[in-house]
């Protein structure tokens, strides 16, 4: 098993919500997702407690 190869992570902020857009190539997006969407909920989760811990919102997006 090989991580992913290359991943870009630009980051907008609206308001105070922070949007992260997570770009993988098509090829790894079936690990960054998981089994039926197990480590994007994990990460989705993680970073929903950090951005509640600034008082904020954090989304992620996953995009090929």
């Amino acid at each position: 098993m090989t991580g992913v190869q290359t991943c870009a992570l630009p980051i907008c902020l609206v308001g105070r919500t922070t949007i992260i857009e997570l770009s993988v190539a098509p090829d790894d997006l079936g690990q960054v997702i998981g089994r039926q969407g197990r480590t994007a909920r994990a990460l989705r989760t993680v970073l929903a407690a950090a951005a509640a811990r600034e008082n904020g919102k954090a989304v992620l997006e996953i995009v090929e």
